[in-house]
């Protein structure tokens, strides 16, 4: 039977010493994401670079930066991953 399709939202900030096991570990999933945002809270490690790394490998993953005043809130991610 086949599984619906599906979208992630990954809100990380400074995830640079976790966030390619994140990556690496949906990459291994038997279905992969129709679409896939990690959404950078202002990350000052190298958090975004390993994302874009990934990103340039696999079309379904982008990386959406914050940049401004940083709310810590879910509405907050989400309302990020509307901006274009």
């Amino acid at each position: 039977m086949s599984q619906p399709p599906y979208v992630l939202v990954t809100p990380a900030k400074n995830e640079g010493k976790t966030i390619e096991i994140t990556i690496r570990s949906v990459l291994a999933q038997s279905q992969l994401p129709l679409e896939w945002i990690v959404v950078s809270n202002q990350s000052t490690d190298e958090t975004d670079a390993i994302v874009l790394k990934f990103a340039s490998e696999h079309s379904f993953l982008r990386l959406l930066r914050i940049e401004g005043e940083s709310r810590r809130s879910f509405a907050a991610v989400v309302q990020a991953t509307e901006a274009p």
